[in-house]
């Protein structure tokens, strides 16, 4: 229940998209939700051999600068004039695009401005726009459409697009499935409409604007298969086509009935929804409870799906991997909540608001302890099966002449519920549900409205040392406050302000983190009812520059790297983007406390430390890389193992990096990947442990220097053992330890330890990059049970934090057929 809770509105989100898909309608624009690429789809996917950010914003964070989406309210004007901003255009190698339409999606839409020589074009937009809704368009380009930061010197990044040709094949037989339907996934461009294409009798299709260098995804449904969203990324391409086929598995099929819980009845148009992949496999039983499907079979997970019906309490559960019979799903009949809504003169409101809300874990709480024998009675589930609310929060309703309203598909006999009910003039309230019902009673919730006291209006400016800025800014009263984004102008405006004591808190951009450090980011007001209020914020803060540049070890300036300063210590981190010529400027807090500056670059950055505020000439020179080839597989099988971390190191140190912190590229359709990594000899190790293999390190392998084909490894992986762990009869788990069960020549080398704020650290030592040692941790379930993935035959011994507790046997030899669990003690030293 707690997990429908945290994913709801993605659910909702997702079904709506699949049901739009399986149906072939097109959805609404924004309404639209692109659902992950499932694992299933990976040996489909082309190669994807490059990463290049689509935006890049120079003088932005590294995380603004990555990030085409605004994830605060719509752009937005206050009060001002549109002014001339500059956008420039550039392709995929930084070279300006000539001739692109840059144009303003706001409300209402803008004219196309052309870029000119420079890449440049100048458009109106509202000067305190937080962001900036903008479509790019230019022949040969695959088109952008999102919401950009709206801070100076904007750089919109253009790829090159192309047309994905091949055929749609049977993943086994490679049979041709004609009438597939494709359609490249838009979820990075707002108000894109997916425009499907269909395979022809031979499965051959053709979809164009593709981009070259930037991730896609398509989907692709067959009749008789599950739908698959594939994840990809093209790189190198010749010309204006890639040839790919698109591999399409059965996967595994389920089926059975849902019928009601206490008279076997089938449940007709029940939804099955699959939680887990992509989201859009979303089916319904027929008229006799009846449904048969298939969803992409996952090697390393269950299948977790959700089934509801109207008048029923929702169930999830996982999938059993031999799915072969048949499943029968009882719903248990839901209570329900009925009642009326009244206004102060205990009149019935008609038209009002009504929505009833689920507090789950009251719920959760005193069914773990035992409390509800009227709930465990009226439906005791499987194991590994779970309650889920029909909808959570359910529906708003709307009350009728009467002041009437309905709400179903609760879950009977819990507590937890509340009734909340709101209308324009009669005003809102919200009244806590007693204890629920039996499956199909009704309980009575009454609801009297209280008019709202109309609030105040507070306008002003965000200023930093006297300067607007962009930032948050928020106000709190003694029982409501609000909180929004201003724009470079600093320009805000707050209305229905809750009267009484409010205090105005302003974070400047960046510097939000840093509060302690500024004075007069607090004004506390007096707000009356329908008064109107201007008030500017302050904040002061003394800034000083560190600057510096940043070139290639031949040289050359290294344009557009991303430079940090920062302060742990303090709550600061700074940053932007070196302009052409490699130089930089990071304004910082003036202060008595210094900085790290820290250039973002390819598998490993470089860092300067102790740097004070104002200081000039902290330059970087930055090592060469090489883009490496390598391909894992399981030395059973010789198929490549699809999922896997890879770490390195450089050859004779002892601490593993992750490949992930530079480039990294998933598999094409060999099991090839990519990945940049520093010149010279490095270690490698591949990790695939919590699927079942083994540990291997493939010491002192040669990375040459640029985009060498010949910079190629092939690895094999063996499959490991799994063992399994019981501790003695009537011993408890040792709480407040971790176990760890460790090779003998890996047990010296890991550490633990607690820094004087409490806080845990763990060192893995030569042989486990930071934190994979916790892959080696025994958790004992209620049984006293544990299990362990993907060890080596050989000895091991068992170590323990804190170290005040010995487990027994202290070693263990691991065997490559174990057949019986290995019995465990504990004891305090």
């Amino acid at each position: 229940m707690q997990r429908k809770l945290a994913i709801v509105l993605a659910a909702v989100l997702a079904v709506a998209f699949g049901a739009w898909f399986l149906r072939g309608k097109e959805p609404r624009g924004d309404d639209r939700v692109e659902p992950k690429p499932s694992r299933a789809a990976e040996r489909s996917a082309p190669p994807k051999l490059a990463e290049v950010p689509a935006v890049a914003s120079e003088g932005a964070g590294r995380g603004e600068a990555e990030s085409t989406e605004a994830t605060a309210s719509d752009a937005a004007a206050v009060d001002s004039a549109p002014a001339k901003f500059v956008v420039r255009v550039v392709d995929r190698g930084d070279v300006p695009v000539e001739g692109a339409g840059v144009r303003w999606m706001g409300n209402p839409p803008g004219e196309p401005v052309r870029s000119d020589a420079a890449g440049e074009s100048a458009i109106e937009v509202p000067p305190d726009a937080t962001y900036l809704p903008l479509r790019v368009d230019a022949e040969g380009y695959a088109h952008v459409n999102a919401h950009f930061q709206h801070v100076e010197g904007l750089t919109i990044r253009l790829h090159r697009a192309v047309t994905l040709v091949g055929r749609v094949l049977d993943a086994e037989t490679s049979e041709p499935l004609p009438g597939a339907s494709l359609h490249r996934g838009h979820g990075s461009c707002r108000g894109c409409k997916p425009q499907p294409v269909e395979a022809g009798e031979d499965g051959r299709y053709e979809l164009g604007d593709v981009p070259v260098g930037r991730g896609s995804v398509v989907f692709v449904r067959a009749e008789g298969y599950p739908i698959e969203a594939i994840a990809f990324e093209l790189d190198r391409v010749e010309g204006d086509r890639y040839e790919h086929d698109f591999r399409l598995a059965r996967g595994t099929r389920i089926r059975g009935e849902v019928v009601d819980f206490d008279t076997g009845a089938p449940v007709a148009r029940a939804m099955l929804r699959e939680r887990s992949g992509s989201g859009m496999n979303v089916f319904r039983s027929d008229e006799g409870g009846r449904f048969d499907f298939r969803l992409p079979r996952d090697p390393y997970g269950g299948i977790a799906l959700d089934v509801s019906a109207t008048g029923y309490c929702g169930l999830g559960f996982e999938v059993p991997e031999d799915a072969d019979e048949p499943i029968r799903v009882r719903l248990p009949r839901a209570a329900r909540i009925e009642g009326v809504v009244r206004d102060t003169d205990g009149n019935p409101v008609a038209g009002a608001s009504v929505a009833v809300w689920g507090n789950l874990q009251p719920r959760i709480i005193e069914r773990a302890r035992g409390e509800l024998d009227d709930f465990a009675a009226f439906a005791e589930l499987p194991e590994g099966w779970d309650y889920e609310d029909e909808y959570v929060p359910t529906p708003a309703t709307t009350t009728d002449a009467e002041g009437r309203f309905r709400s179903t598909g609760l879950i009977p006999h819990t507590l937890g519920y509340a009734v909340h009910a709101s209308h324009p003039d009669a005003g809102t309230a919200e009244v806590e549900a007693p204890r629920l019902g039996a499956p199909g009673e009704t309980t009575w919730v009454n609801v009297a409205l209280a008019p709202e006291i109309p609030g105040g209006t507070i306008r002003g400016r965000m200023l930093l040392n006297g300067e607007p800025t962009a930032g948050r800014i928020a106000w709190k009263g003694p029982t409501d406050g609000d909180s929004l984004e201003v724009g470079p102008s600093g320009a805000f405006l707050f209305e229905h302000v809750e009267p009484g004591t409010i205090q105005l808190t302003a974070s400047p951009g960046a510097l939000r983190y840093a509060f302690t450090l500024m004075d007069g980011r607090v004004v506390e007001l007096e707000v009356e009812s329908g008064q109107e209020l201007e008030h500017d914020v302050d904040v002061e803060l003394p800034m000083a520059e560190i600057s510096g540049r940043v070139t290639y070890a031949d040289g050359r300036p290294a344009a557009n790297v991303f430079v940090r300063a920062g302060s742990r210590e303090k709550w600061v981190q700074l940053g932007g983007n070196a302009d052409a010529d490699g130089n930089y400027a990071i304004a910082v807090p003036d202060l008595d406390f210094l900085y790290y500056v820290h250039v973002f670059h390819g598998p490993e950055g470089a860092q300067r430390d102790g740097i004070a505020a104002g200081t000039s000439g902290v330059d970087f020179v930055l090592p060469a890389f090489g883009r490496l080839a390598y391909r894992v597989r399981d030395s059973a099988t010789g198929e490549p193992i699809a999922n896997l971390e890879l770490f390195w190191r450089r050859a004779n140190d002892t601490g593993w990096k992750s490949a992930q912190s530079g480039r990294y590229h998933d598999a094409d359709p060999k099991g090839w990947r990519r990945v940049e990594l520093p010149v010279g000899h490095i270690d490698l190790q591949p990790r695939a442990v919590k699927y079942g293999y083994r540990v291997k390190i493939i010491p002192a392998v040669y990375v040459a220097e640029g985009e060498d084909e010949g910079n190629r490894v092939e690895i094999e992986l063996d499959p490991g053992v799994e063992l399994s762990f019981k501790l003695a009869k009537g011993l408890a788990r040792p709480e407040g330890h971790t176990v760890l069960l460790l090779e003998d020549d890996a047990w010296d080398g890991v550490r633990h330890w607690r820094s004087e704020s409490g806080g845990n650290h763990w060192d893995g030592g030569a042989h486990y990059p930071l934190l994979t040692m916790q892959e080696r941790r025994l958790d004992f379930d209620e049984e006293g049970v544990a299990r362990l993935k993907g060890l080596s035959p050989g000895p091991h011994r068992f170590k323990v934090f804190p170290d005040d507790v010995a487990i027994l046997p202290e070693r263990v030899l691991v065997e490559e057929h174990p057949t019986e669990p290995i019995e465990l003690r504990w004891e305090n030293k």
